[in-house]
Order: structure tokens, then C-alpha cells, then sequence
């Protein structure tokens, strides 16, 4: 589908907020066929998450929700209401040299993001 005729509805502590992601295609016209692409083959789960912790590489992305459940297991979340781990989080594999092209469409959709890379040599 295209962006142009996507609504995206987002919880807040105000109400609903509703965002057209028209508005994102206008603003963003250089990462929009990536970013288009990129979701309706892959990830578009992240349309629905509270969070979103984006990966360099397959490593990351195997290692992650076990060292998630590792910290859970040992009380490294503390007892808040909201932990990670109750919470829904995409996790998306989406190459190190590709992360500056999410940013503009995480902050539109104001989800709340972590990026995790490793430094190569190079």
C-alpha cells in the first residue's frame, strides 16, 4: 500500500493521536522508497510497537531477546509497571550502514527507539 493513504494511530497520554504518512512521504522523499520497501517486505510490525530497538547485523538481532530475557531473569528491569519485557518491541534488522535512514520515520512516528551497532575495523 502506499504511504499516502496509511493512517497511523498512536496511543498517547492525551488521547489518540492520528498521523498521516502522507505527511512523512512529503517531508522525507529521499528515504521514502527505502523505507516503503524496506517495511512491506520485512518489518511493518512496527507500525503496532511500543518500542523499537533496531540492529546492525543477524548477530545482534539472534543475541538480543535472549540477554532481554537474561536481565528480566535477574532483576536488572527493577519493578517498574512498564518493563521492557511486557512491553512490545520490533526488533529490526536493518544493517549498520542503513540506520540514518530510519531516524526521520521513528521520530514521525514518535516511537521511542534504540539503534545497536558494533564498530568494525573499517
Amino acid at each position: 500500500m502506499e504511504f499516502s493513504k496509511i493512517r497511523y494511530a498512536q496511543k498517547s497520554k492525551n488521547g489518540v493521536i492520528y498521523k498521516n504518512l502522507n505527511t512523512f512521504a512529503q517531508e522525507n522523499p529521499d528515504n521514502l522508497d527505502f523505507i516503503r520497501k524496506y517495511l512491506t517486505l520485512t518489518k511493518c510490525d512496527l507500525f503496532f510497537a511500543d518500542k523499537a530497538i533496531l540492529v546492525e547485523g543477524s548477530s545482534e538481532r539472534l543475541l538480543l531477546p535472549d540477554m532481554i530475557e537474561k536481565c528480566k531473569d535477574s532483576g536488572a528491569f527493577g519493578n517498574g509497571k512498564y518493563t521492557l519485557w511486557s512491553q512490545y518491541y520490533a526488533l529490526i534488522e536493518i544493517g549498520g550502514a542503513y540506520a540514518y535512514k530510519f531516524i526521520p520515520f521513528i521520530e514521525f512516528l514518535e516511537v521511542p527507539c534504540l539503534i545497536l551497532t558494533d564498530l568494525d575495523s573499517i
